[in-house]
C-alpha cells in the first residue's frame, strides 16, 4: 500500500479547512509541517531508560 507523500497531505489539510496560503510560502509552511511530524514521531517514542532523570525532587514532609 502506497502512503500518499507529505506535499499531498499537507496540500489536502490546507483544503479541507479552506485555508488559502501563498504560493511562495507553501515551502516554508511544508518544512514546519514536517519538522511537526518528526517531533511527533519522538513524543510518542517510550523514553529509554537513560533520558530518565537522575534525581528527583521530593519535598520535606512535616
Amino acid at each position: 500500500m502506497d502512503f500518499p507523500s507529505d506535499e499531498v497531505r499537507f496540500a489536502a489539510m490546507l483544503a479541507e479547512s479552506g485555508m488559502r496560503v501563498p504560493p511562495e510560502q507553501l515551502p516554508s509552511l511544508l518544512e514546519g509541517y514536517r519538522h511537526m511530524l518528526r517531533l511527533i514521531a519522538v513524543l510518542g517514542a517510550p523514553a529509554t531508560l537513560e533520558a530518565e532523570p537522575a534525581l528527583t525532587f521530593t519535598p520535606d514532609q512535616r
